[in-house]
């Protein structure tokens, strides 16, 4: 034109306005007015719809970023870099979720404008919430920590509050052991242990290692001094002690 700008016309997915000699599928070209579209090899890979979204294997992007996969071998998106600060940032300032993630269009996993975690629930009440429909004896609801290092190593959760210094509640496994411990103290050992269970069902109250069905002991690091081991003390009117052999 006599402004200098170039007129051409819409093209056409597979015969582009803006091709590359030798490679005429390839290029630049719109489908309609106020879109702006990219094909290779006479497929349209990316749109710029009217309200400026953009579409990625999608000709009706919904978001204002909308990348669709269609390969059962590559993943959808792909992020990574050599940098100290975060590979990716996601920041909503509005009243909306951070981030959702779903299959099939059912909500997996969910991060809430709080910060809190859902894991199948898009109303999470905690820092973390796991919703599960699961029947039967099935675990895969469940929650599972694992520790895959062969030279054993203490696994579990640890429960703290900040007037504690540096003790905090631990339960989980110990350190090369199989018995299930609770414990209290600066470090998750054995020294520190308020109850264990073991995987032959006794049941230890200051030890790992009880001996039978319900085992109490007093470990001598604990300074305790004229107060009883075991303290029975019944409220009731009804027996304060019973034992028997077999069913008799």
């Amino acid at each position: 034109s006599a402004a200098g700008v170039s007129l051409m016309s819409l093209g056409s997915v597979g015969a582009p306005s803006y091709s590359f000699t030798g490679d005429t599928n390839t290029g630049i070209w719109s489908s309609t007015a106020d879109n702006l579209n990219l094909s290779t090899g006479g497929s349209e890979r990316m749109r710029i719809d009217s309200t400026g979204n953009i579409g990625i294997n999608t000709t009706s992007p919904l978001a204002t970023l909308d990348i669709r996969g269609n390969s059962a071998t590559t993943p959808v998106a792909s992020v990574s870099g050599s940098t100290n600060f975060a590979a990716m940032v996601v920041d909503n300032s509005g009243s909306g979720d951070l981030f959702t993630a779903s299959s099939s269009g059912l909500n997996r996993f969910v991060i809430t404008q709080n910060g809190n975690v859902g894991i199948g629930t898009t109303l999470p009440t905690a820092k973390m919430h796991v919703v599960g429909t699961r029947t039967g004896a099935s675990f895969s609801d469940g929650i599972l920590i694992e520790n895959t290092n062969a030279s054993y190593g203490e696994i579990g959760v640890g429960f703290k509050n900040v007037g504690t210094g540096s003790s905090q509640w631990y339960t989980g496994l110990n350190d090369g052991s199989t018995t299930y411990s609770i414990a209290y103290g600066a470090s998750y050992s054995s020294v520190n242990t308020v109850v264990g269970i073991t995987t032959g069902r006794l049941f230890g109250i200051g030890t790992t290692a009880a001996a039978s069905e319900l085992h109490v002991t007093r470990p001598l690091t604990q300074t305790v001094t004229g107060k009883a081991l075991v303290n029975f003390d019944q409220l009731e009117n009804q027996d304060i002690f019973a034992a028997s052999a077999s069913s008799a």
